[in-house]
Parts: C-alpha cells; structure tokens; sequence
C-alpha cells in the first residue's frame, strides 16, 4: 500500500464512517418527522439540489441522503489526490 495512503487512511475511515453516521441520524430524524407530523410544504435548495415535497420528514430523509452522498464524495476526490502523487 502506498505510504501516503497508509499514513491518512484512519483520517478517510473516520470520515466515511462519520457520513454514514450523519446521514442515519438525520435521516432517521426524517422518518421520526414523517411518522410524527407528517405536513407541512418545503422548497429548498441545499448544495446545488433543489427539493420541494409536502413532508417535512421526507425533506430530512432528502438532507441525510445528500449529506451522505457528499461527504463520500468529498473523501473519494481527496483520496485520488493523494494517490495521485504516488503514481508519478
């Protein structure tokens, strides 16, 4: 395994797992929401998404999903970077 990668590989687990962790909890904040109290219109833009839905539980399911699919994302890109060098 490279060295840089060895070297910041528990920096990337913690991340990943720290998406995942934010995402279950909002999103399960969301089906609390849904269950609970069920209206209430929401129109947002939220990191270049636009959602409009008439739950507001189902608007936190969307904020958990898209927490989680940037956050991986963001962990992807940085890790390419950093191979990138060894690769030379």
């Amino acid at each position: 395994m490279p060295a840089q990668v060895q070297a910041t590989r528990g920096h990337y687990r913690m991340l990943i797992i720290g998406a995942y962790l934010t995402g279950t909890v909002i999103t399960g904040a969301g089906v609390a929401l849904a269950v609970v109290r069920p209206d209430g219109d929401t129109l947002m833009k939220f990191l270049g998404q636009t959602f409009e839905s008439t739950s507001v539980g189902i608007t936190a399911i969307f904020i958990g999903a898209v927490v989680v699919m940037r956050l991986i994302g963001s962990a992807t890109r940085s890790l390419d970077r950093t191979t990138a060098g060894e690769r030379d």
